[in-house]
């Protein structure tokens, strides 16, 4: 049975707003890695590998930079969620509609199935037929089992990446000359910058991601209960004691998914459909009737 929306929804939240740390940038820790500035007169322009090395240190500084920047702009990220995370526990709080399967002692949950719609969308099949629905409706992903309920910390950030280590860098790709540190600085600011932007983009979307999920379990709450879908169907076997390999599982069962939800269109009425012939050589238009769909 689904849990329908109740007038709490309604009511404002308010905003408490926590005190937000923001993590130490390890951008100039990076800047110093290698051995000194050193001196230029060390670099040798006409050494046929001098450009050949130039260029891997800076392909490594970039790849450095990248990995740093993604991993501090994470926590970043992440610490100013946790600085909303009252509000965004009752706002996105998808416990409310979920539920759990019968007969497994709450130890299992289903997902209800995510649906989107559409508003006056068309339909080319193929230049000499095109169809306009007033509203599409359409399932996206079917209903299915979990173990836990979702959250929005597992969609907005599931994982922290860990920061470069400079004893992981071979020695020859890091800087030892003034030369080689400002070619080494300016791969580290451009994968920076990418690694910054990477993180922006990457936490864009995933809230897109969860945000379509939880509309989509909301349509689909609404037109469960307006009869317009119906519920997935489940099984539930009873196994007894079995073995299987080194393990020995008392009262195991099998859970699945036999039905998935689909579409309610009985009761729905009949449209009549009218087509239109023109003819440019004609005065007047005329609207013929085809008959029903």
């Amino acid at each position: 049975m689904m849990h329908h929306a109740d007038t709490s929804l309604t009511a404002p939240v308010p905003a408490i707003h926590q005190m937000v740390t923001i993590p130490a940038s390890p951008y100039p820790e990076l800047v110093k890695w290698g051995r000194g500035s050193g001196s230029r007169d060390r670099d040798v322009k006409t050494d046929p590998l001098y450009h050949i090395h130039r260029k891997a240190i800076y392909q490594k500084a970039m790849q450095v930079g990248a990995q740093a920047g993604l991993a501090w702009e994470d926590r970043v990220i992440w610490a100013r969620l946790q600085g909303e995370g009252h509000y965004l526990d009752h706002v996105w709080n998808f416990s409310r509609w979920i539920f759990t399967v019968p007969y497994s002692s709450k130890q299992v949950w289903v997902m209800p199935p995510i649906l989107e719609q559409a508003h006056e969308a068309i339909h080319l099949h193929n230049p000499d037929f095109l169809t306009i629905s007033h509203r599409l409706y359409r399932i996206h992903a079917p209903a299915r089992l979990l173990t836990s309920t979702p959250r929005w910390q597992s969609y907005l950030m599931p994982s922290l990446p860990s920061y470069p280590k400079e004893r992981n860098i071979p020695a020859l790709l890091l800087p030892h000359t003034a030369a080689q540190r400002a070619t080494w600085v300016s791969g580290l600011q451009k994968g920076w910058r990418d690694g910054v932007r990477l993180a922006k983009n990457n936490f864009t979307d995933a809230v897109y991601t969860m945000r379509r999920t939880f509309l989509g379990i909301l349509l689909y709450d609404r037109l469960h209960a307006k009869n317009r879908i119906g519920s997935p169907y489940f099984a539930i076997s009873n196994l007894g004691t079995v073995h299987h390999g080194a393990d020995l599982r008392e009262n195991d069962r099998i859970l699945r998914i036999t039905k998935p939800a689909s579409w309610h269109i009985s009761g729905l009425r009949q449209v009549h459909h009218y087509t239109l012939i023109w003819n440019p050589g004609l005065p007047i238009q005329k609207i013929q009737k085809a008959g029903k769909l």
